[in-house]
């Protein structure tokens, strides 16, 4: 029946897809749960303490709104942390049913409390976190008779709960699953039995909250908590634990925990847990870790459709340079070749917030060598075709780093008729891609790679018209590009830390305006062009993520869009440095995208037999 219950949520939750998230900053975040999620409800009471965790540290929800510039203040001071200690799904009554915990509102009473307050309406532009089913399933272990049916019932309701959530307006809703309980210092006391039997009846939990989201078609982020709490317990210190095996706090329950309470000095750090179930602060900062993870993964991979669209540009304006060569240097029915090597640096600062679709930062050098032959039809036709090699490596700002490697064949063409004049660069490529996600928890590296292929296709077609007064020419240019890019789908290499990522496409359709001028010097032809450039596209895309360590589930990740206008500038001359042999230099740059920086030059020969 298990292996049943795990085929029938693989096949439940292959086609499920997530509404995708705001590519913008968050509006805010909001979280509904228990005392994991607590960010201090009852300090107020016990100001010396008053969260489940190593007072006075901070605990995951407050690390992550932190991480994405909003905040986790406990709802009872006026915030957006509903979370309170002792809820149970969709129970009044609180667990333990004694003491201040039995009085906690259950999600379902957070999430009516927060709907209340919002005129029932979710904000779109918020991050949601629903996490809940501890105390149901502590519940549910006083009476084995009724334990099943118990997390049921709890399961369903949070399902319940997600969904009225989203029917609201929630957009993005993180979903993590409920830790082993099993593998906690509480459960290791019940003894090997029934901590077996603990670990179990949480997965068992899981799954049907799992199951039940995808045979109901809603879409969440999920969180695989419950793996993470068996691998730190696992492998302790390649998480930065010392002890994952006893609390680090001396009193009965991390609500009293305080520094004079410890252990050991610096048990906050080197525990897993606080008490018999909860984390300490470093327990806590891994969790944050593992959802920021998660939720800026996109944000890396979104590069690898972005940086193609630079480097094609750059090899674009190279090519038009050496027709423009070709043209000056060659006499009617003459032929040729050239050779041009380049590089410059492409840098991004990060766009949009990184957890809700934003690009991550980036930066690197791409460069390229570029072989082509010509030949000039008459007076007014030059043809060609070229090969180029380039390569790019691009540094993440999160950590890691991704190498594009492109190989590509291009024809082009430039045809004038008097002072008009029309040209055109048409190019198909093939890319690699190697990549390294930096992934840290809680201060241990955890990164993953991945390596997948893709194209990019493009053509563009440039038209002006010169006026020539003596040796100056000088006109207007309209132009208008359009490119392709396909990054094939690839699953990254650790299934707990690592994700899958369906096929992305970037499709850019740009219209620029300008002015262009040279000047023959008889031996040297000095030349300048400017254009303003306008992305019709509107940007808009997804990422779609699979979470390969709790199932097949996929959801969409909106990508941040860049800048749509912005300005080319583009300056060089060529050489005429023996019959028939012409240098060429350029240089070029983009001003004007808010968080994106992009120049650099090249430099080539051209000789015609």
């Amino acid at each position: 029946m298990k292996r049943a219950r795990n085929v029938a949520i693989a096949a439940a939750m292959a086609g499920m897809v997530a509404a995708p998230a705001i590519a913008a900053d968050y509006s805010s975040t909001v979280f509904f749960g228990d005392s994991l999620t607590d960010s201090g409800t009852f300090q107020p009471l016990l100001p010396s303490g008053g969260k489940f965790t190593t007072n006075p540290g901070p605990v995951w929800a407050e690390n992550l709104a932190g991480a994405l510039g909003t905040s986790a203040v406990t709802a009872v001071r006026g915030g957006t942390d509903y979370a309170m200690g002792g809820a149970r799904v969709a129970t009044s009554v609180g667990y333990p049913p004694t003491g201040l915990t039995a009085l906690a509102p259950s999600v379902a009473a957070q999430i009516a409390g927060y709907l209340a307050t919002s005129g029932g309406r979710a904000d779109p532009r918020a991050l949601y976190t629903v996490w809940g089913g501890a105390n149901d399933i502590f519940t549910a272990l006083g009476n084995p008779a009724t334990a099943q049916a118990v997390v049921t019932q709890a399961a369903t309701d949070l399902v319940t709960q997600v969904a009225r959530l989203r029917a609201a307006g929630a957009t993005t809703i993180l979903v993590p699953t409920v830790p082993d309980i099993g593998s906690t210092p509480f459960g290791r006391s019940q003894g090997p039995a029934a901590s077996a039997q603990i670990t179990q009846l949480v997965g068992g939990y899981n799954q049907l909250v799992t199951l039940g989201l995808a045979n109901a078609g809603i879409s969440v982020i999920p969180i695989d908590t419950f793996s993470l709490l068996r691998a730190a317990v696992a492998d302790p210190a390649a998480f930065g634990f010392a002890n994952v095996t006893s609390p680090a706090c001396t009193t009965s329950t991390s609500l009293l925990c305080t520094p004079a309470t410890l252990v050991a000095p610096g048990a906050a750090a080197s525990h897993l847990f606080a008490d018999g179930v909860h984390p300490t602060t470093a327990g806590h900062r891994a969790v944050s870790d593992f959802v920021l993870n998660a939720l800026t993964a996109p944000g890396n991979v979104a590069q690898l459709a972005e940086s193609p669209l630079h480097t094609r540009d750059r090899l674009t304006a190279t090519i038009l340079a050496q027709a423009a060569t070709s043209l000056w240097s060659r006499k009617a029915g003459e032929a040729g070749a050239w050779i041009s090597g380049g590089v410059g640096r492409l840098t991004a600062d990060g766009v949009g917030d990184l957890g809700a679709g934003g690009q991550a930062g980036v930066r690197g050098t791409p460069y390229s060598v570029s072989i082509g032959v010509d030949k000039r039809f008459g007076e007014n036709l030059l043809l060609g075709v070229a090969g180029t090699a380039s390569r790019y490596r691009g540094n993440f700002s999160t950590g890691g780093d991704y190498r594009q490697r492109e190989y590509v064949l291009s024809g082009y063409g430039v045809y004038r008729a008097g002072g008009a004049f029309v040209s055109g660069v048409g190019s198909f490529g093939f890319a690699d891609y190697d990549l390294r996600r930096g992934v840290t928890i809680n201060g241990t590296d955890h990164s993953t790679d991945g390596e997948t292929e893709g194209i990019n296709a493009s053509i563009g077609v440039e038209g002006g018209y010169d006026f020539t007064t003596g040796g100056l020419t000088h006109g207007p240019v309209l132009g208008l590009r359009y490119q392709h890019v396909n990054v094939e789908g690839f699953s990254e290499d650790d299934s707990l830390f690592g994700f899958g990522y369906r096929s992305q496409t970037r499709n850019s359709l740009v219209g620029s305006v300008g002015y262009q001028a040279a000047y023959d010097l008889g031996r040297v032809l000095p030349y300048a062009k400017v254009t303003l450039n306008r992305e019709f596209r509107d940007g808009t895309r997804s990422i779609t993520v699979e979470n390969r360590s709790i199932s097949t589930l996929a959801y969409d990740v909106a990508v941040a869009r860049p800048d749509r206008s912005y300005v080319d500038m583009t300056a060089g001359a060529s050489f005429r440095l023996a019959d028939a042999v012409t240098g060429t230099l350029g240089l070029n740059a983009r001003a004007g995208e808010r968080d994106r920086r992009d120049y650099g030059g090249f430099v080539g020969l051209n000789v015609g037999f």
